[in-house]
C-alpha cells in the first residue's frame, strides 16, 4: 500500500486534480473537440463561452475548504460558497465535469456558477444529473427547431441559454408535474411520445440519456456505446484526451497495441477490452478510476491492482484472473440485457447524429466517423468477447467456459444463443 501511494508523488497531474478536480480537464476537452454544446450540435464552446465559464476561475474565487474521502491517494473534492450573481447564498460541494458538460454547456448556459445551482438541485431532488440534462437539451433543441412550442411546455420559452428555464424544468422533471412528466421519462422515450421526428434529437444510448460526445474520439466512443448499462465513459471507454503523441509510448506497452492514437480505427477493441477489466476491478475494490491510468498512465494499473488484492487477501491473484473474472461479468451484464431488453448490434452504435454529421468547429472540423470502419471496429469488439458478428449475442462456448453453462441454457430458450 505505501510503495502504492508512493506512485502518485511527482505525478504532474496529480496536482491539478487536487486543486480543480475533473473540472480541470475543459480546455482539455475544447482541444479534442469532446464538448456537448447545444445538444451535440457542436463538439466545442466558443471562445467567449469557454473565458466566461471557466470552473477552474470559480474554484478560485468561491472554495472554502476542501472535502475528500480520506483514503483516496489524490483527493479532488471541494466545498464552494458563492457570493455574488444569482445564486448568491449557495453553499454546495462542486460539481465534476460531468455536470459541466451535461447541464451548463449542453443547454448554453452562460452564468458560471449555474452548474454548481443545477447539480445541488438535482442532488436534493434525487435526479441523475444526466436524467435531467438529456431531456432537457432534446427539448430546448426540438423548440429551437420548432417541433415543441409553448403549447406543449406549460407556457415555457425553452430558449438556449436560459437557466431560470433551466431549473425550472429540473422541478417539474422532480414532481412530474405537467411537460416534465414527459421529460421524466429520458429523452428517448419523452421523443417516442411526441413524435413529430424528434427522436433524431434524442442523444441516447440504449435508451440511457447520453453527456458524451462520440464523434472524433473512437475508443471512447466505442466504450460509451458498447457499455452494457447504456451509454457511459466509465465501464469501458479509453481516455482519450490523454492519448497524444507524447504518450504514446507508455499507452502502446500498457495495452499492448500499436495505434492508440483516438482517430485511428485499428486497436481500439483491444484498449477498451482492456479498460472494461480495469473499470470493473475499480469499482469491486472501490478504487476511483481517477487513481489509476483512467486518469494518467504514471498512475495505478491492473498489475498494481492484482498486486494490492493479494497482498489484503492473501490470494495469490494475477492479472489474467482479473481479466477473466471481469469477462465473466460482462458476459453476466450482457446475458441480464438480453433477457430483459431487446437490445442487439445496433444499440451497439453511435446515436444517428454522432454517425451522420461531421464535426462542425474546432480543431477537427470536418472529421467524421466512418461507419464502416466503426463496424469493422464493433466486429473485432465481438470477436475479443466471444459474442456473435451479426446480432452481438454470446455464443455457447464462450459461456461455458467461463462457467456460465446455466445463463447459457436461460439465453437459449429466448432465442439469443449463439
Amino acid at each position: 500500500m505505501a510503495r502504492a501511494r508512493k506512485m502518485f508523488d511527482g505525478i504532474k497531474s496529480v496536482e491539478g486534480m487536487q486543486k480543480y478536480g475533473t473540472l480541470r480537464g475543459l480546455e482539455g476537452k475544447q482541444k479534442i473537440c469532446g464538448i456537448n454544446f447545444k445538444n451535440f450540435q457542436e463538439c466545442t464552446l466558443p471562445e467567449e463561452m469557454m473565458e466566461v465559464v471557466d470552473p477552474c476561475r470559480m474554484i478560485d474565487k468561491y472554495e472554502i475548504a476542501r472535502q475528500s474521502f480520506p483514503g483516496c491517494a489524490i483527493g479532488c473534492g471541494r466545498h464552494l460558497r458563492v457570493t455574488e450573481g444569482p445564486y448568491a447564498g449557495l453553499e454546495t460541494e462542486c460539481n465534476q465535469m460531468e455536470v459541466l458538460l451535461t447541464l451548463q454547456t449542453r443547454l448554453a448556459v452562460r452564468e458560471p456558477t449555474f452548474m454548481l445551482k443545477a447539480n445541488a438541485y438535482c442532488n436534493q431532488m434525487g435526479l441523475d444529473v444526466d436524467a435531467a440534462g438529456g431531456p432537457i437539451g432534446w427539448a430546448m433543441e426540438c423548440y429551437q427547431r420548432g417541433i415543441l412550442s409553448e403549447k406543449d411546455t406549460d407556457g415555457l420559452k425553452l430558449n438556449w441559454g436560459d437557466a431560470g428555464v433551466a431549473i425550472e424544468l429540473i422541478r417539474k422533471i422532480s414532481y412530474r408535474e405537467g411537460f416534465g412528466n414527459i421529460l421524466a421519462e429520458g429523452c428517448a422515450r419523452a421523443a417516442d411520445i411526441v413524435g413529430r421526428d424528434s427522436g433524431y434529437y434524442a442523444i441516447h444510448i440504449k435508451g440511457q440519456d447520453l453527456y458524451e460526445p462520440c464523434r472524433g474520439a473512437l475508443g471512447w466512443s466505442l466504450g460509451t456505446t458498447t457499455s452494457t448499462r447504456g451509454g457511459g465513459h466509465t465501464t469501458g471507454a479509453t481516455p482519450d484526451q490523454r492519448v497524444v503523441p507524447e504518450t504514446k509510448g507508455k499507452v502502446n506497452a500498457i495495452f499492448g497495441v500499436e495505434k492508440p492514437l483516438p482517430h485511428e480505427y485499428e486497436d481500439k477493441a483491444k484498449m477498451v477490452t482492456y479498460m472494461e477489466a480495469l473499470h470493473r476491478v475499480n469499482n469491486c475494490l472501490g478504487t476511483c478510476h481517477f487513481n489509476t491510468i483512467h486518469g494518467d498512465f504514471d498512475q495505478m494499473d491492473l498489475p498494481h491492482l492484482a498486486e494490492l488484492y493479494s497482498a489484503a487477501t492473501g490470494w495469490d491473484t494475477s492479472v489474467e484472473d482479473l481479466k477473466r473474472l471481469t469477462m465473466r461479468q460482462i458476459h453476466l451484464e450482457k446475458a441480464f440485457n438480453l433477457r430483459h431488453t431487446d437490445f442487439d448490434r445496433k444499440d451497439d452504435l453511435p446515436a444517428p447524429r454522432d454517425l451522420c454529421e461531421p464535426i462542425p468547429k474546432g480543431t477537427l472540423a470536418g472529421w467524421k466517423i466512418d461507419e464502416e470502419k466503426y463496424n469493422q471496429m464493433l466486429d473485432e469488439y465481438y470477436d475479443l468477447h466471444g459474442w456473435d458478428r451479426e446480432t452481438s449475442f454470446p455464443k455457447r462456448e464462450t459461456l461455458a467456459e467461463a462457467g456460465l453453462g446455466t445463463v447459457a441454457d436461460d439465453l437459449d430458450k429466448i432465442g439469443k444463443l449463439r
